[in-house]
């Protein structure tokens, strides 16, 4: 069985262990958010740059289907 000075021992112990587990929980959810941040903008990246590609490939369509259409024009 622990003594009263056995006991008084950890609770000094946990005492001054607690504001290092408090620094390593808040550094650790920091890691965490700057994780979740930077998967959100590679992510949001990724969109972008199919949203990019859609609008090439639309105003690719748009200039071949011009160019039909000017060669059409051309024939008549």
């Amino acid at each position: 069985m622990a003594t009263n000075r056995e006991r008084e021992a950890e609770r000094d112990l946990d005492v001054r262990e607690k504001p290092i587990r408090d620094r390593e929980i808040m550094a650790r959810k920091a890691r965490e958010l700057a994780m979740d941040e930077a998967d959100r903008l590679c992510e949001q990246q990724e969109i972008e740059l199919e949203q990019h590609r859609l609008q090439t490939l639309e105003e690719e369509r748009k200039q071949r289907e011009e160019a039909m259409e000017a060669e059409l024009n051309k024939k008549f």
